[in-house]
């Protein structure tokens, strides 16, 4: 039987489709999150995923994707999915108060918890960008240490 051309554009367009497709899945990922320390139960944590130093860490509207998380056992949990592979930071802050802010006190030091990607030691301010930067074609899982001051 021979295959005419009709048949043959046919099967050649869902190769090149299929093809495409697993191509695609290999550039988007999962990035699974787990905050640690939580000093209570109490409230929620926000988890906020950026992809450039704009706004980090504290501008969630500059974050590309956002989490709010229930506390158990002092520990929060999430997940983002579909993400596109590339370069990232999370940061985090334990809204105690559920109100949607960190509390600071009046020179700006927070009263709930946060931290960030790749644990990076406390220093004068919030921690920038690139010290919490991880690719996610090397890491997808990360543990974030709540730290409280």
């Amino acid at each position: 039987m021979p295959i005419h051309s009709k048949q043959l554009i046919v099967l050649f367009l869902i190769l090149l489709f299929s093809i495409h497709g697993f191509a695609q899945n290999d550039s988007i990922t999962t990035i699974s999150v787990k905050v640690i320390d939580l000093r209570n139960n109490d409230g929620k944590v926000g988890v906020t995923l950026f992809n450039s130093d704009e706004g980090f860490p504290s501008e969630y509207e500059n974050a590309i994707d956002k989490k709010y998380v229930e506390i158990n056992n002092k520990t929060a949990e999430t997940i983002f999915e579909n993400v596109p592979q590339g370069t990232y930071a999370i940061a985090v802050y334990h809204d105690e108060d559920e109100d949607g802010e960190i509390e600071t006190s009046f020179i700006g030091i927070p009263r709930e918890g946060v931290g960030s990607s790749n644990n990076p030691k406390s220093r004068m301010g919030p921690p920038r960008y690139r010290d919490c930067v991880f690719d996610t074609r090397q890491i997808q899982d990360l543990e974030i240490v709540m730290k409280y001051f």
